[in-house]
């Protein structure tokens, strides 16, 4: 699951806090316990050399019932566990406190054999208590025996562990409140980016009415207002195209409405023209002069090419105002059809025509059928010497069937590879190849009705590839 900045910020935060204050306490404790054992120390090392300045004059006359008093004051010192006294040979003489008795015999570890080399006091923390040892010396430095000072470590651990407990307590307080501040630090920063990256979600996908809220005068407050102004602007912008894409389509229905009525309104007075000319020349042509009839002749002729203009106008209006709705249509029984609309003019041209199985798509039968018509048609009769061989072939590209009707005809110049899908462009005279210059009009329209392109790959004499797509939406294979 993909975690939110919010939740990622608190939690950084959290965990820098917690990282931070763990270190400080487990520093602070280490620190902390070890003055308070380095403190323990110095005091029982003061608490032995007090001992030692009151057992000495008993020991240095050897008066044990002395040393027993004395021994049993100083245990008064609620930290004293035990209290040995020794003689040159370590062995103990006087002793007061816990444990087994010791005297006369010697105290060993090697605490007792550091001390009859040492000195100065020894000290060691074994078998959970704290021992100081050490000579006991005149005043002129000489020895007359060694001292043993058991501690219990009662006190120094129970203020380690109160010290600890502060500690944590204070960590605690300090998580807390690093928890509050990276909960202040999400609801001032993560929270508006969140929604900020929320909106422009919205906004991109359309919902060009989402504003963001936020009002500050940070740099995430320009950020906001700079968001709220790119959605006012794209949705007047959005709104201006529709406007605009609602005036082009109606005038587009206008244009092509006024191209089907005026086309088909001029059909009757040019009916009339060619009928009455042609009537003049029949009845009236052996008295007129060779002049004369061929002015009759120049006119029907005009008459007839008007005609085919207006039918081709009218026939290239009807893609987008008459077309049917789409249905499944097979594609190969539409170029089976059309070769069947063809055999004149492929038998009349030793043409050979052949075509790969070919898909079901979602179309218009009817323009389907005069696509195929005009491009194969166009391969038949755009030929040079050699019988003409066209070949339609289809192949899926991602979401569209992409058709090619490939032939071996005279080939176009690659610069009009465009100029020849516009209305009324020829690259060749009458009188050589018949035709308006509507026919590849009427195909790029078409195809464009069917969500599609159509472009030519051709160089002169090597023929040409005529490709168009069709949307696979709805197809059967």
């Amino acid at each position: 699951m993909k975690l939110g900045l919010r939740f990622r910020l608190i939690a950084f935060t959290f965990c820098l806090i917690l990282t931070v204050g763990g270190s400080i306490l487990g520093y602070s404790v280490y620190l902390g316990r070890d003055n308070i054992f380095n403190a323990f120390e110095r005091e029982a090392i003061e608490s032995a050399a007090v001992i030692t300045e009151s057992v000495l004059n008993d020991l240095y006359f050897f008066d044990l019932r002395g040393l027993d008093v004395r021994l049993a004051a100083a245990r008064a010192n609620t930290d004293i566990r035990r209290i040995d006294v020794m003689d040159l040979e370590g062995v103990v003489v006087a002793e007061t406190g816990k444990g087994d008795s010791r005297l006369g015999h010697q105290l060993g570890g090697p605490l007792a054999a550091g001390m009859r080399s040492a000195s100065t006091w020894l000290s060691i923390s074994e078998g959970g208590f704290f021992h100081v040892a050490g000579p006991v010396s005149m005043p002129d430095g000489s020895r007359i025996g060694y001292l043993h000072v058991e501690f219990a470590l009662d006190e120094p651990q129970a203020r380690a562990h109160h010290l600890a407990t502060g500690i944590f307590l204070m960590t605690l307080v300090c998580l807390a409140a690093g928890g509050a501040v990276a909960v202040g630090l999400s609801a001032r920063f993560a929270r508006p980016i969140v929604e900020m990256a929320h909106a422009a979600r919205q906004i991109g996908g359309g919902m060009l009415e989402t504003r963001i809220s936020i009002k500050r005068n940070d740099e995430l407050g320009v950020l906001a207002q700079s968001i709220n102004e790119l959605a006012a602007n794209r949705q007047k912008a959005e709104k201006a195209l529709a406007e605009k894409a609602e005036e082009l389509t109606r005038s587009n229905q206008e244009l092509e409405q006024f191209a089907y009525v005026a086309s088909h309104d001029l059909q009757e007075p040019l009916r009339m023209i060619t009928g009455y000319t042609q009537l003049l020349a029949k009845r009236y042509g052996d008295k007129l002069d060779q002049n004369a009839n061929e002015y009759i002749d120049y006119a029907v002729e005009g008459a007839k090419r008007m005609q085919g203009l207006i039918r081709d106008l009218l026939t290239y209006s009807r893609v987008g105002t008459r077309g049917k709705e789409f249905a499944l249509t097979d594609c190969e029984a539409v170029v089976a059809g059309t070769l069947r609309v063809l055999q004149p003019a492929i038998e009349e041209s030793a043409a050979t025509v052949t075509y790969d199985p070919l898909p079901t798509v979602m179309g218009d039968e009817t323009q389907l059928l005069q696509l195929f018509q005009n491009l194969i048609g166009n391969a038949v009769k755009y030929r040079d010497s050699k019988p003409p061989v066209v070949h339609v072939s289809c192949k899926q590209e991602g979401e569209h069937w992409l058709f090619s009707v490939r032939d071996n005809g005279i080939g176009i110049d690659p610069q009009y590879a465009n100029r020849i899908f516009v209305i009324f462009q020829r690259l060749h005279g009458r009188d050589k190849y018949a035709g308006t210059g509507i026919g590849l009009a009427v195909c790029k329209k078409i195809v464009e009705r069917h969500d599609g392109k159509i472009w030519v790959e051709s160089e002169l004499g090597k023929g040409a590839t005529f490709h168009f797509t069709i949307p696979t939406n709805g197809e059967r294979t």
